[in-house]
């Protein structure tokens, strides 16, 4: 990813990162808050997609050499492969290809099978660095994985971590998220939404609303993709 945008408020520095033109996370430093607590809820990891195989590999060998981050852990979980990194503040970043969809496999009552099973990060990137160069979906326990459009998961909430804590205290970590799935959804399903959440709900001025989980976390919902200015004042 690049810094699409940087702007100064205070104290504070807010960044927005991209892919292309779209953007995808939006940094913010500020001075003196304590350190991650992995007892509390809050983020557990950001995922990012590739293409395909290749250009996972690429990436992942470059993260890996960063000292900026700390590789802890690659699965196979059936309908994708995924490597697991930290950030320097603690937080998870998963970088994951997906499977075709028709190698997907399903239960007898249609669920998908997510597992986890070893993946070697040592054979995969041997195999693949080589090529380059050349709605609720499932439950686990503890675990809900969501998803709109029949896709494994776009969602994931689990209290592996932080199983009966309450009101997360500002700290580094996630503060907000605008799931991506909405940018598709009609007019009439995300006044729904907002209708249906209209007691943690508050409009915004660009017909997007914004509301927080019972921990705090501030969720945004709207029509359409978020532009960088949209993106920086949230």
């Amino acid at each position: 990813m690049e810094s699409l945008e940087e702007v100064s408020r205070g104290n504070e520095i807010h960044r927005v990162l991209d892919r292309g033109t779209t953007p995808l996370v939006k940094l913010v430093s500020t001075p003196n808050l304590p350190g991650l607590d992995h007892s509390q809820a809050g983020l557990g990891h950001t995922a990012f997609l590739f293409e395909n195989q290749g250009s996972l590999a690429t990436t992942v060998a470059h993260a890996a050499h960063n000292t900026n981050s700390r590789f802890v852990g690659s699965s196979d979980h059936v309908v994708s492969e995924a490597f697991y990194f930290t950030d320097p503040e603690g937080n998870g970043i998963e970088l994951y290809v997906d499977r075709d969809r028709s190698q997907w496999l399903r239960t007898a009552d249609g669920e998908l099978r997510i597992g986890t099973v070893c993946l070697d990060p040592t054979a995969f990137l041997a195999e693949h660095l080589n090529e380059q160069t050349f709605a609720q979906a499932n439950t686990l326990p503890g675990v809900v994985f969501a998803s709109a459009g029949g896709y494994h998961h776009h969602v994931a909430m689990n209290t592996w971590n932080s199983h009966g804590a309450g009101p997360r205290a500002a700290s580094l970590g996630l503060s907000d998220v605008s799931p991506s799935p909405f940018r598709f959804v009609r007019t009439s399903t995300h006044s729904s939404l907002a209708s249906r959440h209209a007691r943690w709900t508050s409009p915004t001025t660009d017909a997007r609303s914004a509301s927080a989980d019972p921990w705090g976390t501030q969720v945004t919902l709207g029509i359409g993709a978020s532009s960088i200015d949209q993106t920086l004042t949230r």
